[in-house]
């Protein structure tokens, strides 16, 4: 089977930490099938002159137009994306900035897998109806919570998705979501997101935070994640100064707009606080391992991997009842879920936790977990399904 996989969703040279979870899972779908990947790159007559605005923080107008990622080769085609305000026609301007090149390679593929639903998606799948290619899209979270339902881009959505020869989410929550746009529910899959067992695993606390700088006497609270309001930050601070610890640390691994404010927080409590920033892949299990919980207030989410990687190295997690999480955290030896948006809630829920002794073997054994390689092969069977109807 010969597959085009389109997503805005990956590394690049200008941001190669981004979309880590993506470049496992095409990685491994790669072994499947003849694949394909178009990380598409957005651009605007000036976008270098623009790079102040939240989404243009980087100049991509420097990404080459082809690399080498992990093993696999990927183009970067340009579509044109209007900042801030071209929502209602971003699925529009995304397939007709793609249509030239798709034209010259329409005997190519098969199938096109696209990955982000709005307006990644959308796109796709209007390109695939001018072509006669089945298209599949990937939902992972905000792309079909948030984006999705802007105006312009619901009523494209409400169009295009039922059009889709399969839809792909992450959590049930989401799957609710894609048949809520008209999408037949057979043709609406649930596939947890994947994890490298082989990097994330139990490992020794001690060592882990002599690597990190961390104090081995205190009892240390890990968030990863992108530092925003939506992700429950605040919360997470205003839950924090209420445990009046002296001997509790926090860590900040991230960043986004709410960086300065948790910096002056973290000014504050001196010693008690630290923010890494962005940070690869292959370090995080250390950071994890280092902790005693890892806390996600968020207002919304899919299936968040930093919970699923926090659970397969045996650390428990105090996290939002929202999105795909309930499907997560099902035992009580794996942590506790609070109300999003509820700093009293979580930091009583960190105080029970922080008191809790636990087993890391115990969390790892009452979790199941799929590895990236039977992510994917849960994928490839769904695009052969639709590749069939």
């Amino acid at each position: 089977m010969r597959v085009l996989a389109i997503t805005t969703i990956f590394p690049n040279a200008e941001h190669p930490l981004a979309a880590p979870y993506i470049r496992q899972q095409l990685k491994a779908l790669s072994a499947h099938c003849d694949l394909d990947i178009w990380a598409t790159i957005p651009w605007f007559p000036g976008a270098s002159a623009l790079n102040r605005f939240s989404y243009w923080k980087r100049d991509l107008t420097s990404v080459p137009a082809r690399e080498i990622i992990d093993g696999l080769e990927v183009k970067h085609p340009r579509f044109l994306r209007l900042p801030r305000i071209g929502y209602p026609v971003a699925g529009a301007l995304f397939g007709a900035s793609l249509l030239p090149q798709l034209l010259t390679h329409r005997n190519k593929y098969d199938l096109i897998f696209a990955i982000w639903a709005y307006p990644d998606g959308a796109a796709a799948i209007m390109l695939g109806q001018l072509l006669g290619i089945p298209v599949v899209v990937e939902a992972i979270g905000s792309d079909l919570n948030v984006i999705a339902e802007l105006p312009g881009a619901k009523q494209t959505m409400g169009w295009a998705l039922p059009r889709a020869a399969g839809v792909v989410t992450v959590s049930d929550a989401l799957s609710a979501k894609a048949a809520s746009y008209g999408v037949d529910p057979a043709r609406v899959h649930t596939v947890v997101t994947g994890v490298d067992t082989q990097l994330f695993r139990p490992r020794d606390r001690r060592e882990a935070r002599a690597s990190c700088g961390l104090p081995e006497g205190n009892q240390t609270l890990l968030f990863i994640g992108r530092l925003s309001r939506e992700k429950g930050v605040y919360e997470l601070m205003e839950a924090f100064d209420a445990q009046q610890r002296h001997d509790l640390n926090l860590v900040w691994v991230g960043d986004g707009p709410a960086k300065a404010d948790c910096q002056a927080h973290a000014d504050r409590h001196p010693g008690q606080i630290s923010l890494t920033g962005e940070i690869p892949l292959d370090q995080l299990p250390n950071w994890i391992a280092s902790s005693d919980l890892l806390v996600l207030p968020s207002y919304r989410e899919g299936t968040p991997n930093v919970v699923i990687e926090a659970l397969v190295s045996g650390r428990r997690v105090v996290a939002s009842d929202v999105g795909g999480i309930p499907k997560l955290i099902t035992d009580s030896r794996l942590g506790q879920m609070v109300p999003a948006q509820d700093a009293s809630a979580l930091a009583n829920a960190l105080k029970r936790e922080l008191a809790t002794e636990y087993d890391p073997e115990a969390v790892v054994k009452a979790f199941p977990h799929l590895s990236w390689p039977e992510n994917a092969s849960k994928i490839y069977n769904i695009l052969k399904s639709a590749l069939r109807s």
